[in-house]
């Protein structure tokens, strides 16, 4: 199944966190707020796991929440090469975690690899 999501604005963004927060009766000071949507680049996903990290500690510390959420992350990552059983994925997700390229380019850089075995 595919799920298909859009990046928020940082207007959007700040209002998405504000209204959660303030469902749940919760007051987070502004420079917090702008700090995650700076930092969150205005993916749901990540500013959703901000706001439930930060509701749950009670306060912030914004280091542990971003080191938190850079672990999940790698393992999420661990998780779904370990399940494709193949060393191509991690190659190719090697290649574009240094740059975007077209898949003509990341074809080639996969047999560079597989000729230097």
């Amino acid at each position: 199944m595919e799920v298909r999501t859009r990046r928020l604005s940082p207007d959007e963004s700040l209002d998405f966190l504000e209204r959660g927060f303030n469902q749940l009766g919760i007051n987070c000071p502004r420079d917090v707020l702008e700090r995650a949507v700076e930092t969150f680049d205005g993916i749901i996903g990540w500013l959703t796991y901000f706001g439930y990290a930060y509701s749950m500690r009670g306060s912030v510390d914004f280091n542990e929440i971003m080191k938190d959420a850079v672990q999940l992350a790698l393992n999420e990552l661990r998780n779904l090469i370990s399940s494709l059983r193949s060393v191509r994925y991690a190659v190719i997700l090697r290649v574009l975690a240094r740059e975007p390229m077209p898949w003509r380019l990341i074809k080639r850089r996969l047999e560079d690899y597989e000729a230097g075995k």
